[in-house]
């Protein structure tokens, strides 16, 4: 049982260190970030910097923005989301479940809505060299959501040429949790993700990756070489804005309903990536927050693309109060609850009796579903 009254005293202990005051912070990086912008060498002092910052490429004005115009109305978009119940050690058969989600809407003068989503369950046996852990199920999510996006008629969607369609995911096109791996993991699921980012190219599926409150640092990285003329190596003044994030700093320069410039991610992971397929990204500023949209180079590099897909995805947070309705919509397909577990087990353990055997449970866990006193 959960000790409210000591919770709130631990609570009340770290509240200091969770709610840090940001004035001074602001302050500095707002100044440095206008010195930034008006110099006109820029790009020759990060070509010559000596830092292992990871600060982004960009070829506009930096601090250019764009309003997100009002677009043709009638479009297509579909969120794709995913969940999982991960391998549980209590039983002794070990197998997990992934449910894909996705929701379709169309706007326009027929306007519709189409949801589904997809279960699968995986064993250990399907992918014998690698560890049957909740870091390979996590990957195979996003395995699956990418694969529902190349086989979307396969969740009973039609995609009509003639209409205008963009595939939304929740999350980043850049593969972070690889690099916690080990080398055998990673290299065989970015081999998976860059077909996949591939097929959708071919196919020239538009995509995106929305980031709801990003904790991104890119910019932040550029504000902290200023601070330390672009030479980190012999100087810790970048550690003044360490509790900014970039949303911070694009709040200098981004008004609300206007977007950013499409910034090119440069960490060591796009060395992975098909060059069609490298992410880039850029901010809007809505009237709830600063969020972070992610492409593929193909369409990074089509301005009529870029304004449109944020004239979408602008659309749909407006009708999702903040959120993009679509994946508001798909994580509701996706998402297993408390009871769609308890169903999950309860279907295992018919399923090993009417095999002809016994689904053993720890006793810890079974104590726990009896609990007595």
């Amino acid at each position: 049982m959960l000790n409210h009254i000591e919770v709130m005293k631990a609570l009340q202990e770290q509240v200091t260190k969770l709610f840090v005051p940001l004035d001074d912070e602001l302050t500095i990086a707002r100044h440095a970030w206008n010195q930034l912008v008006s110099d006109q060498n820029l790009q020759i002092k990060l070509t010559n910097a000596r830092t292992q910052l990871m600060v982004p490429r960009w070829t506009d004005t930096i601090d250019a923005k764009f309003p997100v115009v009002e677009g043709p109305s009638a479009y297509h978009v579909i969120g794709i989301d995913g969940s999982q119940i991960y391998p549980d050690r209590h039983y002794s058969a070990s197998c997990a479940l992934i449910n894909t989600g996705i929701v379709s809407l169309h706007y326009g003068a027929q306007s519709r809505a189409h949801v589904a989503s997809k279960p699968t369950v995986l064993i250990p046996a399907e992918i014998e060299q690698l560890p049957f852990t909740p870091d390979l199920i996590n990957a195979r999510r996003q395995e699956f959501e990418l694969a529902a996006a190349e086989s979307i008629e396969s969740f009973g969607v039609k995609l009509n040429s003639d209409e205008e369609t963009l595939f939304l995911f929740d999350g980043s096109l850049i593969f972070w949790h690889l690099q916690a791996y080990d080398e055998k993991m990673c290299a065989h699921f970015l081999t998976r993700y860059n077909q996949l980012l591939m097929h959708l190219f071919e196919q020239k599926k538009a995509c995106a990756w929305f980031i709801s409150l990003p904790k991104s640092k890119e910019l932040v990285n550029l504000v902290r070489l200023k601070l330390c003329n672009f030479n980190t190596d012999v100087c810790e003044s970048f550690h003044a804005i360490d509790h900014l994030v970039d949303a911070h700093i694009a709040s200098f320069f981004l008004p609300n309903n206007h977007r950013s410039i499409v910034f090119e991610h440069r960490s060591k992971i796009i060395a992975h990536y098909h060059e069609q397929v490298r992410p880039y990204f850029f901010y809007v500023h809505t009237e709830n927050e600063i969020a972070r949209v992610e492409l593929p180079a193909w369409l990074a590099g089509d301005e009529k693309k870029v304004s449109r897909i944020a004239h979408m995805i602008f659309d749909q947070m407006h009708k999702g109060y903040g959120y993009p309705v679509s994946l508001a919509e798909a994580h509701e397909q996706a998402v297993v609850k408390g009871p769609d577990r308890e169903f999950f087990y309860h279907l295992l353990a018919k399923c090993s009796n009417d095999a002809g055997h016994s689904l053993s449970i720890s006793q810890k866990s079974a104590k726990k579903r009896r609990m007595n006193v």
